[in-house]
């Protein structure tokens, strides 16, 4: 069976196989991820596969899905996963998409905070930066701009605090 004839074979049977799946482990996700493998396997020895023979060719997807799905069922921890996985499903995309939100405001509000810092201070906003971010060492730092190694340190010490007392400042003011 050449690269062709495997994704014909795969997509005539590849819901089938989720259908064979979903049927042992009750879990269409899990099905899915069972599907995947099944074909993967079949795709490694795609050369040996005879695509004239339909009836075998299900009956070889049927075998592998159900032996695979077994396989899973198999595992120890597998039982309670797909038990938590209906469970919570719901719950962790709503917290995930939450999350997000939250995410993409808290970056909008470093965003204006080092934009303040920038217009404020300059050169502690590099330093901060080139230390903080860029893991530039300190030493490097201090030779750049002429000042000592301890000067460098009490600058990113005292721009972090700033830096925090702003956030809270901004947040607190939004919400």
């Amino acid at each position: 069976m050449n690269n062709a004839e495997f994704e014909e074979f795969y997509e005539k049977y590849y819901e089938f196989s989720i259908r064979i799946a979903n049927k042992v482990v009750k879990s269409r996700v899990v099905a899915e991820d069972i599907s995947q493998e099944t074909f993967f396997n079949l795709y490694k020895i795609k050369d040996e596969l005879d695509s004239s023979n339909e009836r075998g060719l299900q009956g070889l997807v049927a075998k592998a899905t159900v032996n695979k799905a077994r396989d899973y069922l198999r595992k120890n921890s597998t039982k309670q996963e797909i038990i938590q996985m209906e469970r919570v499903g719901e719950e962790k995309c709503l917290e995930s998409a939450e999350a997000h939100l939250l995410g993409v405001e808290k970056q909008k509000y470093l965003r204006i905070i080092l934009e303040n810092l920038r217009k404020k201070n300059k050169m502690n906003y590099e330093i901060y930066i080139a230390v903080k971010i860029l893991d530039i060492p300190p030493e490097r730092i201090a030779l750049k701009y002429k000042i000592s190694k301890n000067n460098v340190n009490n600058r990113i010490y005292r721009t972090k605090q700033w830096l925090l007392e702003e956030y809270a400042r901004i947040y607190d003011s939004s919400g």
